[in-house]
């Protein structure tokens, strides 16, 4: 969590075969990027404010209410800052771009692909190239991660089809592991990899102080961590319009058999 510097590295060049007696060729030669970055320590923090009288009569189911709350608000603030930090006093976000700044400090939105409608092999020819990097790795099990809305409206029905022998069944020719998060915003959702995105944190700590609060007759409980996060590269993540999926829709093949007037033609022609 006390990371100040990032480095990112790429290289270039291969491995080469030859004969048992060839001299190593300089057409062998590695090279390698290596871009530092400087990254700054950044604080989560929510707070609460409980009446002390809740504690003086030992309510102790509210006063767990209210720690249970406070760990949620800080759950929700990870996972917001891993969709959509701005990477100025946040995590920069998978949504977000790594090397775009604005003016203001914080990174660019990523562009919102609208093109993707579907799940086919060629319908995520595209998904499936841009998160390779161009080519430059293998693309394993993927996690698409939308609005819960979103999820019921669109990802669902593009996704899960009839199957003949009934039920239903996935339409995707790859693993795709769906989440639903009520922290990404409406009308985004992000095709993902697992693994190619780094978040560092001190332990969760909660303070708790009895007489900031005091002629409130209440007290003051902070939740605090330090930490930061950054994807390995801009491909790691791929932002598309989940509106645009269109639902699957079976196609069915009907046969028409030859009649029993054709066939009784067909063998008096026969007979004649």
């Amino acid at each position: 969590a006390n990371v100040k510097h990032w480095l990112a590295a790429s290289k270039t060049g291969a491995a080469i075969w030859g004969a048992l007696t060839d001299a190593i060729a300089s057409s062998a030669e590695l090279s390698a990027t290596i871009t530092a970055m400087n990254i700054e320590v950044n604080k989560l923090f929510a707070w609460f404010v409980i009446p002390k009288a809740i504690r003086d009569l030992e309510i102790g189911y509210v006063e767990k209410y209210f720690r249970a709350i406070l760990a949620e608000a800080m759950y929700d603030g990870i996972v917001a800052g891993y969709l959509n930090g701005d990477g100025k006093v946040a995590p920069i976000g998978i949504l977000r771009q790594i090397g775009t700044v604005g003016q203001d400090g914080t990174h660019t939105a990523k562009t919102v692909a609208e093109t993707l409608t579907g799940f086919s092999p060629l319908q995520m020819a595209p998904v499936l190239t841009a998160l390779s990097n161009d080519g430059k790795r293998a693309v394993g099990n993927l996690t698409l991660i939308a609005r819960p809305t979103d999820v019921y409206q669109y990802v669902n029905p593009a996704l899960y089809g009839d199957s003949i022998s009934g039920g239903f069944i996935s339409k995707s020719f790859l693993p795709i592991e769906v989440i639903e998060e009520p922290n990404m915003p409406s009308g985004k959702a992000v095709i993902t990899m697992p693994g190619y995105y780094t978040m560092g944190f001190s332990g969760v700590k909660v303070a708790e102080y009895r007489e900031t609060k005091a002629m409130e007759d209440a007290d003051l409980f902070i939740a605090k961590v330090y930490g930061n996060g950054r994807a390995e590269d801009d491909a790691a993540a791929y932002v598309f319009d989940p509106t645009k999926l269109v639902p699957y829709v079976p196609m069915l093949e009907t046969v028409t058999p030859a009649s029993e007037t054709d066939e009784s033609e067909s063998e008096g022609g026969g007979e004649g």
